[in-house]
């Protein structure tokens, strides 16, 4: 499970044109663009067969 952006943040994401799947996730899907928190780049592995997508400043794979 993925931290989902609270309500302000996906509308003000809506706003400039982000579609509702875009404004939702802080980080599925967004591959090599930057962190709404930090900023680093969001990252994709594959662990088990299965897309992960993380900030490694912000998160970790303990």
């Amino acid at each position: 499970m993925g931290y989902i952006n609270d309500l302000a943040r996906a509308h003000e994401l809506m706003a400039v044109g982000a579609d509702f799947e875009a404004a939702r996730f802080w980080v599925f899907r967004r591959e090599g663009l930057p962190c709404y928190h930090c900023g680093a780049p969001v990252v994709k592995q594959v662990l088990g067969g299965q897309s992960l997508y993380l900030c490694r400043l912000c998160q970790t794979m303990t």
